[in-house]
């Protein structure tokens, strides 16, 4: 008898989307961020203590809402990626995202509707969003 044997072959189906660490549920920092976060906004009120916290209460929500599944974008793996992008000018929407306008740094609408008929929905991109919490 001859030797035999075997090969293992994986894909990882999620690394487009999970692969760029910003998307809220799988976002890591290292741990002196993490530290040096909390430190700062201790006794601030802000509904978190801790980025982790920050992730899950505010990014998250509006990652869902806005880019996880829109269909109205016409590319939901593109709309995932521009999540991670800063926007500082209309150029920097890709065009094949249908339908988005640029209205300020980080910020841009869409209609709610794949048509583009529905009414324009505004959002930020995750840039936008840690500016503002």
């Amino acid at each position: 008898g001859g030797a035999s044997g075997f090969s293992v072959l994986t894909y990882n189906i999620l690394a487009k989307s999970l692969g760029s660490n910003t998307i809220p549920w799988v976002m890591t920092v290292e741990k002196a961020f993490e530290e040096k976060f909390a430190k700062s906004v201790a006794g601030l009120n802000l509904g978190f203590k801790s980025f982790s916290e920050m992730a899950i209460s505010i990014l998250k929500p509006t990652y869902l809402k806005h880019f996880h599944k829109n269909p109205a974008s016409g590319n939901t793996n593109l709309m995932r990626t521009f999540w991670a992008k800063p926007v500082d000018s209309p150029s920097d929407i890709p065009t094949l995202l249908k339908g988005l306008s640029y209205e300020a740094k980080d910020t841009f609408s869409y209609s709610s509707s794949a048509d583009n008929a529905g009414p324009k929905i505004t959002a930020k991109t995750l840039r936008g969003v840690l500016y503002d919490a």
